[in-house]
């Protein structure tokens, strides 16, 4: 090569790697040139206690807009011994996230801690973590010799004397100054302003209940948020967590027979929800990696592809919070008073009330029909119409041709034959039951025969590459559906299995009446929770006009309205109107 060719060369690398550099700097800002501030997170919930059965609706914002921006925000329940009832993951955008928590029939009548938080504020001390105290009862405990005909007196505390008024850059005026009667629709004209009264577009949340359910406005805290947002925070701050834009497992991977940790670079991650396989490196057992936010749940399964080992390792998976939080230093019984018992009797009320109209109330989620996997199978099978046969060997055995069948350890195995070899495989099948991969041979030929759907499978060397991981060359695949999840018990006490909690899919509030909305046949609702909406937004010139309806319930009722505008300046406002019968 001539001097001018080298030369050549030597300006286009360059070239190449200043524009390298740039590119790194642009896309790669590193860590510590971020801003150092924690994010300010405040959170308003629809009431300040619950029931069990009940669902905490809350909004979360994101107050100084202007830090790291982070995608994900987590929320927890813990009570006074230390456990975790309750947790979620929520997707934040323009600086907001919306969630609820539905909480258990059977939960204990007790105190609860209720967290807010973003991984980046982990960076910084515990101050950062939003955090309440959530009373939380349990109608069938405590005094349970107050029933409904009974409690005519708890009724005359509807006319409590209602609070002042109040407003925080939330001016609520109502429109229809009438008397306002019980399920009737009422129209409010929002304004909103910064700090100086000039008008402002502010997002916000609103609740209505009665005002016997509050104790004072400033509950809120809103203005302690204020004051403390331009908190200094020191700049030799050790940061340990990045932002999350995505959702990060941990866990420890171990040998089931010696129990020592497993060091490998062929543990594989199988997604359930995706049909995806992703390739894991574990050192000295240790294990971490990141999925892309999804919404809902999804199941996770750690196979060692490794053929001298196990193929099920055992898996502890570590919790974001067990790594972070110690226990809760708080009451474990709350206090009963007057106005709780109010409430309970309404809770019994209205369900006295659903019972005689035959409303319909489901108890529990039902199982659905699993999802196929996203594959083409080399032959598929529709069971219904082999119903005679007892169980999934005799299928194989008198539906499927050229199968082989052998002994092993005293059970009966089966190879299926490769249609592209010519030959049958070296092992028995990889068998996949609605979506998860089952190693117990016995337990899937065993499954009763009027349970399965469909089988499909995967019995050539192209569709086995091409789906599935290159170690299932020795023995195909076979993919069983059940027609109600058959073995999902089972499945999910295994133990390399992971039920993950994508983003949580918003809950939306059942009780109330809808603006604009009537029931086909008219039934008394005397939810204590009127209405509740996470969504409100006002125009340029902070302007905007909200309808809700009332219902049963009557005497002083407050509507709470809580939010940030746009400048990230937390604001509040309440009103207090009085329905009649």
């Amino acid at each position: 090569m001539n001097r001018n060719a080298k030369y050549e060369n030597l300006k286009t690398s360059g070239r190449a790697l200043v524009i390298f550099i740039l590119l790194s700097v642009w896309y790669g800002k590193p860590a510590y040139s971020q801003p150092k501030v924690p994010e300010q997170i405040y959170v308003h919930f629809d009431k300040f206690f619950y029931l069990t059965g009940e669902t905490i609706h809350f909004k979360i914002y994101f107050l100084n807009t202007a830090t790291v921006p982070s995608r994900i925000v987590h929320v927890d329940l813990q009570n006074a011994e230390g456990s975790y009832i309750l947790n979620g993951l929520y997707q934040v955008e323009n600086n907001m996230a919306e969630g609820a928590f539905n909480i258990p029939y059977d939960l204990e009548e007790a105190n609860y801690l209720f967290r807010c938080y973003t991984r980046w504020n982990l960076n910084f001390d515990e101050s950062y973590i939003f955090s309440r105290v959530i009373p939380v009862y349990n109608e069938f405990d405590g005094n349970n010799n107050i029933m409904v005909d009974d409690h005519q007196e708890l009724i005359q505390r509807d006319s409590v004397q209602a609070p002042d008024t109040f407003t925080r850059g939330v001016s609520i005026k109502i429109i229809d100054t009438q008397e306002h009667k019980t399920n009737q629709e009422i129209r409010l004209e929002i304004q909103t302003t910064d700090r100086n009264n000039q008008p402002v577009p502010a997002s916000l949340s609103m609740c209505v209940l009665p005002v016997s359910l509050i104790d004072h406005p400033d509950d809120l805290n809103i203005s302690d948020i204020y004051n403390d947002r331009h908190t200094q925070v020191s700049p030799d701050i050790n940061i340990s967590y990045q932002p999350e834009d995505s959702i990060e497992i941990k866990g420890m991977a171990y040998d089931p027979v010696t129990g020592e940790p497993i060091n490998s670079h062929v543990l594989s991650i199988y997604h359930v929800r995706e049909g995806r396989f992703s390739r894991l490196i574990s050192k000295k057992g240790s294990f971490q990696f990141k999925m892309p936010v999804f919404e809902g749940k999804t199941d996770l399964q750690i196979i060692n592809m490794n053929p001298f080992q196990p193929k099920i390792p055992d898996i502890r998976w570590i919790p974001l919070h067990e790594e972070i939080f110690r226990p809760a230093s708080i009451q474990p019984v709350p206090e009963r008073d007057p106005k709780i018992e109010q409430y309970i009797y309404y809770t019994r009320l209205r369900r006295k009330i659903r019972e005689i109209f035959y409303e319909t109330v489901y108890d529990s989620i039902q199982l659905q029909q699993p999802p196929l996997l996203p594959f083409k199978p080399d032959r598929s099978y529709d069971i219904n119409q082999y119903q005679l046969i007892r169980n999934t060997l005799d299928f194989f055995r008198e539906a499927v041709t050229n199968t082989d069948f052998f002994r092993e350890n005293g059970e009966e195995k089966l190879r299926l034959f490769n249609t592209e070899t010519m030959k049958f495989f070296m092992t028995p099948p990889w068998y996949v039951v609605d979506g998860h991969f089952i190693f117990n041979d016995s337990l899937v030929h065993n499954i009763p025969f009027n349970h399965l759907s469909r089988i499909d499978i995967f019995n050539r060397n192209e569709s086995i590459f091409k789906y599935f991981e290159p170690i299932m060359i020795q023995g195909g695949v076979v993919a069983i559906y059940t027609k109600n999840n058959y073995l999902i018990d089972y499945i999910r006490n295994m133990p390399n299995t992971l039920r993950v909690e994508g983003i949580t899919r918003t809950v939306t509030m059942e009780h109330g009446h809808q603006s604009g909305q009537q029931d086909a046949h008219e039934t008394p609702d005397f939810f204590q929770l009127i209405h509740w909406d996470p969504n409100i937004q006002t125009n340029e010139e902070g302007k905007t006009t909200v309808i809700f309806q009332s219902n049963d319930v009557t005497g002083n009722i407050a509507i709470h309205m809580e939010g940030m505008d746009r400048n990230g300046m937390p604001v509040a406002g309440q009103a207090v109107i009085q329905v009649r019968p």
